[in-house]
């Protein structure tokens, strides 16, 4: 096997974007906006069946595609990943707490 194929240098022609992804603090409030924009434009105005990461893990691929489908800009688009991400992070907090 060619051992550029393992290679973590991204090839030439790819851009290289960093994001930070702070979800510490989240709040009720970052909760129900990520709920909000999951029903609101992913899910045709329907709450999600599940909230844990499990679900979200399992449901990724649907959730990237209707990402990928919405008439937002990228920021748009990474502003409500950011959300769904917050949502995440509260729920985890609060199971822990139980």
């Amino acid at each position: 096997m060619d051992e550029a194929q393992f290679s973590m240098e991204a090839p030439e022609d790819y851009k290289v974007e960093s994001q930070e992804l702070d979800l510490l603090g989240s709040t009720e409030e970052d909760f129900i906006e990520g709920l909000r924009i999951q029903a609101e434009f992913l899910n045709d105005g329907v709450f999600p069946d599940d909230v844990s990461i499990e679900y979200v893990v399992k449901t990724s691929a649907q959730l990237k595609d209707k990402f990928n489908k919405l008439k937002m800009t990228d920021d748009e688009k990474n502003r409500s990943r950011y959300e769904v991400f917050k949502r995440i992070d509260v729920y985890q907090v609060l199971q822990r707490r139980r």
